[in-house]
């Protein structure tokens, strides 16, 4: 994944500066990251979706990584087992990945994370 965008850059072009507009960039490009995980990512390549927005190859423009990391953590953005069919997506923090086929089926199918 990469980010390209009119950022305000230092004189050497190596570093974002602090401003307002940067920090409005950076804002944009993780709403339209976070949109295109559950609305097209998903679908095209389902768990690989999210490896794209690991923490460890995104590009580092300003607080860019923070944004998608608190989004990943805190939006329901994560398919559940129904999502084929209900689409339902969940927070983190709402789902369970059961250890083995023998503790699944005591929750509801919206609790635990989908199987891809």
């Amino acid at each position: 994944m990469s980010v390209s965008a009119p950022f305000q850059l230092d004189a050497d072009r190596t570093s974002l500066l602090d401003s307002t507009w940067n920090d409005w960039l950076e804002e944009q490009a993780a709403r339209l990251a976070q949109d295109l995980l559950s609305e097209d990512w998903l679908h095209r390549f389902g768990a690989s979706g999210y490896l794209a927005l690991d923490g460890e190859w995104l590009p580092a423009p300003g607080n860019f990584k923070a944004k998608i990391a608190a989004h990943l953590r805190e939006a329901a953005c994560w398919p559940t087992q129904d999502f084929p069919s209900a689409k339902t997506l969940a927070k983190a923090s709402d789902t369970v990945m059961p250890d083995g086929n023998a503790m699944e089926g005591f929750l509801s199918t919206e609790r635990y994370l989908d199987r891809r």
